[in-house]
């Protein structure tokens, strides 16, 4: 299994938030002011980019480069929910709306989904306590 490194954190942002966006590799190191292989080279750890050009990405992306880091205020925000907090983050805010109202209704669904399983679980442990008649 490969080494995480801060080099293959960083490139796997940049890949995941270019992603989000649906944006090819040219179209950012056109934004950048990289070459495309370059662009791949950072997105798969090979090199770390410079100051400049994190700083570049991060301003691209309309993030901070401590977020592009995982540096997160909120020390839970570890894993999974440091990736989603740095693909959040760069969600311009016109959008924010529209992202929240998602996420809001995939929690909803879950929520109706689990509700009868529990009820139906809950229900089979009452009726084994029951004594019976």
């Amino acid at each position: 299994m490969a080494r995480s490194t801060p080099s293959t954190r960083f490139g796997a942002c940049v890949r995941a938030l270019r992603e989000a966006r649906g944006w090819s590799q040219a179209k950012l190191a056109e934004d950048v002011g990289l070459s495309p292989n370059h662009v791949g080279v950072i997105e798969r750890g090979e090199k770390t980019p410079t100051l400049e050009t994190a700083q570049a990405l991060a301003r691209v992306f309309g993030t901070t480069l401590g977020a592009m880091l995982g540096e997160v205020a909120d020390a839970k925000l570890t894993g999974w929910l440091a990736r989603v907090h740095a693909l959040a983050s760069a969600v311009p805010p016109t959008e924010r709306p529209l992202v929240g109202a998602i996420l809001e209704a995939i929690v909803r669904h879950v929520a109706d989904v689990e509700t009868p399983r529990r009820s139906t679980a809950a229900a089979a442990r009452a009726h084994e306590r029951e004594p019976s008649r």
